[in-house]
């Protein structure tokens, strides 16, 4: 009985072993073995009208599908300072919130009566001009609020 831990003589996995240096190396593919397939035949060469969709002459696109006109709209310089001022607003200064909603109105307001959509930095902008106005408008009340009930309570404790 052989011992199941060693492996038997030779290579376990049915390998040949690998020439010596220097052997000329064994063609990788000999049509006159068997098991070795011949090699796939080439691509096809591109066509650009195999893949145009029925129902449109070569040239044309789906009527969704806009082509990308480039470059900056005519809007998006101003409509970005509205971002800038309503970012600001919103976080470091709120006194700029309204700035930024008046602001993002008026972008709004030329670019629709222009024809175009308005410009998504000027949309952003106006909102957080608008959060921001409303946070500049809470801390308003807020002071109100503490001043009144400050000055109450000295007039309280003078008397």
């Amino acid at each position: 009985m052989s011992d199941p831990t060693t492996p038997p003589p030779g290579d376990p996995y049915g390998q040949q072993p690998p020439p010596p240096p220097g052997a000329p190396q064994p063609p990788m593919y000999d049509p006159s073995q068997q098991g070795f397939a011949p090699p796939p035949p080439p691509p096809p060469a591109y066509d650009p009208n195999a893949y145009q969709q029925q129902g449109y002459p070569p040239g044309y696109q789906q009527p969704y599908q806009q082509p990308y006109a480039g470059g900056p709209g005519p809007f998006d310089s101003r409509a970005t300072t509205v971002l800038i001022l309503g970012i600001l607003g919103l976080l470091i200064c709120q006194i700029l919130g309204p700035v930024a909603w008046m602001m993002g109105n008026g972008v709004k307001k030329e670019a629709e009566a222009a024809g175009y959509p308005e410009p998504g930095n000027n949309k952003a902008g106006r909102i957080c001009g608008i959060i921001g106005t409303v946070f500049l408008a809470l801390a308003i009340v807020g002071f109100i609020i503490a001043f009144a009930v400050g000055a109450t309570r000295a007039s309280v404790t003078v008397n």
